[in-house]
């Protein structure tokens, strides 16, 4: 788990049967505005590891950046170690790019794709990344200190009239949301197809439910069927009072149907998308504004 913090540190964490195992913090030299990670379980000198990579956005800088860090986490480190302790991680590669880095998530095959408050989307790959990992897995520390893995532009859309907020990616398909209320998808192709006009106030985030299936929040939670450009959901769950918005929503894993919501009021909603009257539960979790 990443926490971005105040300005330029990042706090680690390894978690293990739901119980905090360890802790890391470091410093990035950037202010971070969105953290993206990614790891890979490896037989690495003769013991069983992790590595990682962690990607860092920043923003509000006069040269903004999106940086790689790699890390361990070894179950033998040594006496009086946690377990599952992450290293400290190091950076291994970095990029600049336009606008504050608002979002990022990794796609397979050693690629990132990040969203930015110009309205930018860009879909990085990250040469050198299956190689730097190969060279951890063999034990040769000295390649690995020299190893640095590059960036390269793959594709890049502005289609938003404002910030992007959100991103989430399936496969090779990613969906985008942002400050003018429209949902962008953007397959391997160079087009993207857009809805304009999907909410009339800011999407905060997005997530695929299946295959041309994604919920956004907003307004409420909307489910839209992205085989066709129609801007209307096929689903809406309402929030439970006037004035009050969705700000965060989180798909099920392995049940789609289900859904949690964060709303404006602080309150936490779970729905079961074949009833779309009443949501499951609802619990008022946060004084706070918004979730």
């Amino acid at each position: 788990f990443f926490f971005p913090r105040v300005f330029s540190a990042i706090m680690m964490l390894g978690v293990r049967d739901g119980e905090r195992s360890a802790a890391q913090v470091w410093s990035t030299g950037v202010k971070v505005h969105s953290v993206a990670c990614s790891s890979e379980a490896v037989n690495a000198h003769s013991r069983q590891s992790t590595y990682g990579v962690v990607a860092v956005g920043s923003g509000e800088e006069v040269r903004n950046t999106i940086s790689l860090w790699g890390y361990a986490t070894r179950k033998d480190l040594g006496a009086g170690t946690p377990e599952h302790f992450p290293t400290k991680p190091r950076q291994i590669a970095q990029t600049p790019c336009d606008g504050d880095v608002a979002c990022m998530q990794f796609l397979r095959g050693s690629r990132l794709v990040s969203g930015h408050t110009n309205g930018m989307v860009v879909i990085h790959r990250i040469l050198g990344l299956q190689d730097h990992i190969d060279t951890y897995r063999d034990g040769d520390e000295e390649q690995l200190a020299s190893d640095s893995p590059r960036f390269e532009t793959m594709g890049q859309w502005n289609r938003h009239r404002g910030a992007v907020t959100s991103i989430s990616v399936m496969d090779d398909n990613v969906v985008s949301v942002g400050e003018d209320g429209a949902i962008c998808l953007f397959g391997p192709g160079p087009h993207a197809q857009v809805i304009k006009g999907a909410e009339p106030v800011i999407m905060h985030a997005v997530q695929w439910m299946a295959s041309k299936r994604v919920a956004t929040a907003g307004s409420a939670v909307k489910i839209w069927d992205l085989n066709t450009d129609s801007a209307r959901p096929v689903i809406t769950l309402l929030p439970s009072a006037r004035g009050v918005f969705v700000q965060s929503l989180s798909v099920h894993p392995t049940i789609p149907t289900y859904i949690a919501s964060g709303e404006s009021s602080g309150a936490v909603c779970v729905w079961d998308t074949r009833n779309t009257a009443y949501p499951l539960t609802r619990k008022d979790m946060h004084t706070g504004p918004g979730i």
